[in-house]
């Protein structure tokens, strides 16, 4: 699998069934440098004890620990792995790509790492109204949650005082 990541991050998110097949990965910054994961742990659960409706297992944060002497790794080498591996994923199909020769050639024409990292996932970027628009439908939702909420728990209450009284 091939992943692509905008910012450095202190903890990844994944899960442990994931965690179990676990490979030992290599990690290319944006300055062509190539550093060697040689192993990762459980830093803390996600959510609820790391229960998701979503995934398959538990969902944790997790650390990795990387080798003592990293090594410069060429362009070119990076978009050759692209090239053979990403076409193999279950993902290529669902990014609108006619042929894996039209990827190749797209991967190939690259002059950066991190024009390949656009193509393997491109940055969303947001307007501030589509985001106003989300902290807007974020809000109501809670509203409506805690209206809801507050509905039920007034009418157990009630219900529990009235049983309590006789």
């Amino acid at each position: 699998m091939i992943y692509v990541f905008r910012k450095e991050k202190l903890y990844t998110t994944t899960n442990t069934e994931l965690l179990k097949k676990r490979k030992n990965y290599i990690v290319v910054d944006a300055t062509g440098t190539k550093y060697v994961e040689k192993g990762a742990h459980k830093v803390k659960w996600q959510g609820i004890f790391g229960y998701c409706i979503r995934m398959q297992g538990r969902v944790i944060s997790i650390e990795y620990e990387y080798g003592d002497n990293p090594e410069p790794f060429p362009l070119r080498k990076l978009q050759e792995l692209v090239a053979e591996r990403y076409p193999k994923t279950r993902w290529f199909k669902e990014e609108c790509w006619n042929s894996a020769d039209e990827f190749r050639q797209a991967i190939f024409a690259c002059k950066t790492f991190e024009e390949v990292a656009d193509i393997l996932m491109p940055e969303q970027k947001t307007s501030v109204w589509q985001r106003i628009e989300e902290y807007f439908l974020r809000a109501g939702f809670l509203m409506l949650a805690a209206m809801f909420l507050y509905h039920v728990v007034w009418r157990l209450i009630q219900k529990f005082w009235l049983w309590a009284t006789g």
